[in-house]
């Protein structure tokens, strides 16, 4: 439910930045919704790593003893990332792939959210196989959360290209435009791990309200003071991009996420949902994701989109009311889609196979 509450808002976040005039862009009222549109982006991540932990705690010994599970979990993860970078493919053809100039290159290798989520897992799953304890390991993310937090301000001053090649230089920081790069955005993914490993072990004494006390309580708190501490006539460090390199700001996010996962989790305590609408949205976030990144920015094969045809032209109301537009659209076809590979799974697959050549074939004859 948390993750189809997440995908929804990255929706309304997306037609927004893309739709609103950019007078409106200026006012503190839209800078206010910009910051909440980076705690869903945090929110997005940090289930993530949530959700990994419960499939840490179902395969462990799979994992551990190099079964199946494990690949197909490595496939799921290489899946997502190759999604994320065909969401960025300038052109529908691999002759004109093979001569991209640099502005096209930069913009077809930045890193974006699903890039994050499947690179920031995969470090996840080689730590779980390389300590081979469950406990140990959580700690260990924890720890690596808390740590890339605290190594982001240092990394944004550098030009990672002098170090790196250009492809891995995006995960380290925004230089070159990249969305969310690994630092600190990775840190929601590890944390979420962590968590998640506290909420498995609580729940099997029955005191997992506990820890949703503990971060119904300290999620305001952690936002509140992330506010404060922006007005405060001090700072020990000077960052080139608050936003994406302060830890007061990440400790901002990491409060609304909090806060909001436990509003979830009362939510479903209050009314005990067997299955709910959202929770399909959820188990299709990544359909839900892609599909709307094409409605609202458009890719090689989809000439119209809204950022192009419509632009920052709208006022509140009307991108609003867009907004609910484009979420009743993918929320019918993600949903469609849920039940077609349920009770059809055959040929579901059959048709996502028969969609993957016919744009294979495109690609390489054009």
């Amino acid at each position: 439910m948390f993750r189809g509450f997440s995908v929804l808002f990255m929706i309304e976040a997306h037609v927004s930045n893309s739709t609103i005039l950019n007078s409106i862009h200026q006012t503190n009222e839209f800078h206010y919704l910009d910051l909440f549109h980076g705690c869903i982006s945090a929110s997005f991540i940090f289930i993530a790593g949530f959700a990994f932990a419960l499939t840490l705690e179902k395969k462990w010994d799979d994992f551990l003893g190099l079964r199946k599970p494990l690949f197909i979990q490595i496939r799921r993860l290489l899946f997502i990332l190759a999604i994320g970078y065909w969401l960025h493919v300038p052109y529908w053809s691999f002759s004109k792939m093979m001569r991209l100039n640099e502005n096209d290159l930069i913009q077809f290798l930045r890193a974006d959210v699903l890039m994050c989520i499947a690179i920031a897992l995969l470090i996840s799953l080689l730590l779980a196989l390389v300590i081979r304890n469950r406990k140990i390991l959580v700690y260990v993310l924890g720890a690596l959360g808390i740590t890339v937090v605290l190594v982001t301000p240092p990394l944004y001053i550098i030009d990672a290209r002098q170090y790196l090649p250009l492809w891995l230089a995006e995960y380290v920081n925004n230089r070159y435009r990249s969305l969310f790069p690994l630092f600190s955005w990775s840190a929601y993914s590890f944390l979420g791990t962590f968590f998640g490993y506290l909420y498995l072990k609580l729940k099997q004494s029955g005191k997992e309200k506990n820890l949703f006390a503990v971060m119904g309580i300290s999620g305001p708190i952690m936002v509140i003071a992330g506010f404060a501490l922006f007005y405060v006539p001090w700072s020990y460090y000077v960052y080139t991009d608050v936003a994406r390199a302060s830890p007061r700001h990440f400790m901002m996010r990491l409060g609304m996420v909090f806060f909001l996962l436990t509003m979830t989790w009362l939510y479903e305590q209050k009314r005990k949902p067997e299955k709910s609408l959202m929770s399909i949205l959820g188990q299709e976030s990544l359909f839900i994701y892609g599909f709307h990144l094409l409605i609202v920015y458009g890719s090689q094969f989809t000439p119209h989109n809204l950022a192009a045809d419509i632009g920052q032209t709208l006022t509140y109301l009307p991108s609003f009311a867009l907004t609910l537009l484009v979420i009743f659209i993918c929320s019918v076809i993600a949903i469609g889609w849920h039940y077609w590979k349920r009770n059809y799974p055959k040929s579901a697959r059959l048709f996502f196979y028969a969609l993957c050549a016919i744009y294979f074939v495109v690609l390489f004859i054009s």
